[in-house]
């Protein structure tokens, strides 16, 4: 029953987003790299904290979870020297490469390079400022950004019929879950959504009406091999 439960809010939270109406972008996570062996730490905060912006100054809403498509990146560092003339401080140019890509299917749909230069105390704190450096709200970022968007519509709209047709193969073979799972993948903001929806409840009303006609053979079965009270309460469990 909890099985069921939480499918039939997956399959509600799909009819529920297209009911409210046609979205213009695709929303997405942000992953930062754990590699502290070229960026510390408290930048690595720093960097997420940058892409964050990136997806919400766009359009695209920045998600934990709940979406396979993200944002991540690439750190190279160009040039770093120190200046002289009083407190020591630590100068470099980086060039950061994003990206944008779907967890599900391992595409890139899109990358962008940015390059800047931070000042510091420390390399920690150069490598803060080379990143506050990098304006989300430029051209080049919003076209970075607007260009993954279509790309993605324009995959899994072309897509949509084979997402269908491969979720109704899997419910014919019984894997409910899997079928809806599919269906999930397909980003709201397709033009074809209503299709996707459609092809959900279409299956899971399958998958209830299969696994209900079990649960009350189950549940007849109880009571006929006894008719006690705690029969009476097992087979109400079903």
């Amino acid at each position: 029953m909890k099985k069921i439960f939480l499918t039939a809010l997956a399959v509600l939270a799909m009819v529920g987003a297209m009911a409210q109406g046609t979205k213009l972008a695709v929303p997405m996570g942000v992953y930062v790299p754990n590699d502290q062996n070229l960026v510390p730490e408290y930048a690595q905060s720093t960097l997420e904290s940058k892409m964050r912006q990136i997806v919400s100054a766009n359009g695209m809403g920045a998600l934990n979870y709940g979406s396979s498509f993200f944002i991540t990146c690439d750190v190279l560092v160009l040039d770093k020297h120190t200046l002289g003339g009083g407190p020591v401080l630590i100068s470099q140019k980086t060039e950061t490469t994003f990206y944008i890509a779907d967890a599900n299917t391992q595409r890139i749909y899109e990358s962008v390079t940015i390059s800047s230069e931070g000042i510091g105390k420390s390399e920690n704190q150069a490598f803060i400022d080379s990143f506050k450096q990098i304006d989300v709200r430029s051209s080049q970022i919003k076209n970075f950004v607007n260009s993954a968007n279509k790309k993605i519509i324009d995959y899994y709209e072309s897509q949509v019929d084979h997402f269908i047709s491969l979720a109704e193969g899997k419910a014919k073979l019984g894997a409910y879950d899997e079928a809806l799972h599919i269906l999930s993948e397909v980003p709201d903001v397709c033009p074809s959504y209503g299709k996707v929806c459609d092809a959900a409840l279409r299956i899971y009303q399958i998958m209830i009406d299969k696994e209900s006609l079990e649960a009350l053979q189950a549940a007849k079965a109880v009571w006929a091999a006894a008719h006690t009270y705690e029969s009476a309460q097992e087979a109400a469990e079903y």
